[in-house]
C-alpha cells in the first residue's frame, strides 16, 4: 500500500517560476522533495529579504546544508543577477550570539572563508561569495543590500494531507 508520505512526495511540484531542487533525493519522481526556490536579484538587507520570502508563500531565505545545494543556489543567483557577487544565505546570529539556520535545522555544515565569521558586533548575517569557486561564506552587516534566494515547501495538487 502506498503511504501518504510517499504519495505526497510523488505529487510535489513547484508553482509558478520556482525552481525545484531534488537535493539528496535521487528519485526523479520526487523532483521537488528538496524544496522550491526563487532567486531575487534586488539587493536588499537580510531583514527585508527574510520578510519578502515570508510574504511570498511563507518561505525563508535559502539554507545551505551541503556543497551541492550551494552550487545550485549559486547558479540560480547567476541566472538573474548575471555577475559574480555575494548573496544572502539563511544563516544568522541570534540574540545569544549563536549562528542559527532560518529553517531551524541543526545541521553543522559550514563553509566559512578564512578569518570568518567576523567577530565584529555588526556582522550578524551570512552571505556566500560567488567570486570564489568554493563559495566561501562571510559574515556581514545585515543591512547591506545583496541578492538572495527564497526557499519554499513544494505544493501538492489537491491533497491537503501533504
Amino acid at each position: 500500500m502506498l503511504s501518504i508520505q510517499a504519495f505526497c512526495k510523488a505529487n510535489c511540484f513547484c508553482a509558478g517560476d520556482r525552481d525545484a531542487y531534488a537535493g539528496r533525493f535521487p528519485d526523479p519522481a520526487v523532483k521537488a522533495a528538496g524544496g522550491c526556490y526563487h532567486p531575487v536579484s534586488a539587493g536588499v538587507g537580510f531583514p527585508k529579504a527574510k520578510q519578502t520570502c515570508s510574504d511570498l508563500r511563507g518561505g525563508l531565505i535559502a539554507s545551505v546544508h551541503d556543497d551541492e545545494k550551494a552550487s545550485f543556489l549559486n547558479n540560480l543567483v547567476m541566472s538573474v543577477y548575471k555577475r559574480k557577487y555575494f548573496f544572502w544565505i539563511g544563516y544568522s546570529k541570534n540574540d545569544d550570539g549563536n549562528w542559527v539556520w532560518e529553517d531551524k535545522s541543526t545541521d553543522s555544515f559550514t563553509n566559512w572563508d578564512t578569518d570568518e565569521p567576523s567577530t565584529a558586533s555588526i556582522a550578524k548575517c551570512a552571505y556566500a561569495d560567488m567570486s570564489e569557486n568554493n563559495l566561501p561564506w562571510g559574515a556581514g552587516n545585515c543591512n547591506i543590500g545583496m541578492p538572495y534566494v527564497c526557499e519554499y515547501a513544494p505544493c501538492s495538487a489537491g491533497n491537503k494531507l501533504c
